[in-house]
């Protein structure tokens, strides 16, 4: 497997190719882990968050010390997504961060706060190939996936449409994987002759998304 990495615009860029004449899993690529400062706070939030605020009456800080740093979630529908904060209201103990996040904030959902050098890495695959000859083409299963509890599938399917070959790639794609997180290559079935899997990708802050990325602009 050849790993190719280079500067792009600021952010690593990364290429990774393995080719397997047998089924089986692999590891592709793994997220570095944050870089920078330590831990800061951690809490609960309570009820009355929305997409772009967070209440909770434990941050009995007096003054307001948490602008310009970051807060990331470790729980919820937002679990693992990192926003900047832009204020934060004492008398209300609300935090207000930009951009919103994927859904309003529960009560119960966990967070962490962090300095704000803190570089929080993730992973996003941008594209992938499989390509080669297989006997079994036809009952041969692949996948991309996250190690992570579950094991979230990002991709995969039958090596084919017809048996002997195979050719499937996507070059607009955005899956995420958090620090320390590792992509996966899984190969089932039967696998008689040799496949060869590309995967490419960047690794960005965690605050960029996928418009910020695939607008065109430089980042």
């Amino acid at each position: 497997m050849a790993n190719d990495t280079a500067n792009y615009l600021g952010q690593q860029r990364f290429r990774v190719r393995q080719l397997l004449n047998a089924t089986g899993s692999v590891t592709m690529k793994t997220c570095p882990p944050p870089q920078g400062t330590a831990l800061d706070a951690a809490g609960v939030a309570d009820a009355g968050g929305t997409t772009t605020t967070m209440v909770d009456a434990a941050r009995t800080e007096a003054t307001d010390v948490w602008t310009g740093r970051l807060i990331r979630f470790t729980s919820g529908t937002n679990k693992n997504l990192v926003r900047r904060i832009t204020a934060f209201n004492p008398a209300t103990d609300t935090m207000t961060w930009s951009p919103a996040v994927n859904a309003a904030v529960g009560a119960g959902d966990t967070y962490e706060l962090w300095m704000e050098t803190t570089n929080f890495n993730h992973l996003v695959v941008t594209g992938y190939s499989v390509s080669g000859n297989n006997a079994n083409a036809a009952f041969t299963t692949w996948l991309l996936r996250h190690v992570d509890g579950n094991k979230e599938v990002l991709v995969g399917g039958s090596m084919g449409l017809t048996s002997g070959s195979c050719n499937k790639d996507n070059s607009n794609c955005w899956y995420e994987m958090i620090p320390s997180q590792s992509l996966e290559l899984v190969v089932g079935g039967s696998l008689t002759g040799q496949i060869d899997v590309t995967v490419e990708g960047r690794i960005l802050p965690m605050s960029t998304t996928s418009t910020d990325f695939l607008d065109g602009a430089a980042h």
